[in-house]
């Protein structure tokens, strides 16, 4: 199986698209090709190049630093059913909790949203696209 990924990312102020580059730059390292889409709105959300990035790389994981719920990986996701296409996917932002008070890189990492953390959970989408638990 290709080890390829597509990292599609969506932030107004906040530092995602480095993260997401810091990212792709340690997976490139470990041999993995990891494709960073910046998607500036989720509507319209540019199909085209969401479907590109899923057939190109065969794997899709959404970044984002709002809540995951009706974001930009639900809008991935309905654009991928729609089109009949199966490839791996997971959504990665935060979870639909009330979230703790403290520094920002502090809550970057402890919801896996900085770099290592962005590279761990493709690392676990690889792994469970391969048949292995993460």
């Amino acid at each position: 199986m290709a080890r390829s990924r597509t990292l599609i990312r969506r932030s107004i102020a906040l530092p995602t698209p480095e993260r997401c580059l810091e990212a792709a730059e340690l997976l490139t390292g470990e041999g993995v090709s990891a494709r960073v889409v910046d998607m500036f709105t989720i509507s319209p959300l540019d199909r085209d190049a969401v479907l590109d990035a899923a057939r190109t790389t065969g794997a899709v994981l959404t970044v984002e630093e709002g809540n995951v719920t009706g974001g930009l990986g639900s809008a991935v996701a309905e654009c991928l059913v729609e089109a009949r296409l199966s490839v791996p996917f997971r959504r990665q932002g935060m979870p639909d909790e009330h979230v703790p008070v403290g520094p920002p890189a502090a809550l970057y990492a402890h919801y896996r949203l900085d770099g290592p953390g962005i590279a761990d959970v493709a690392r676990e989408l690889i792994a469970t696209s391969n048949g292995r638990s993460a």
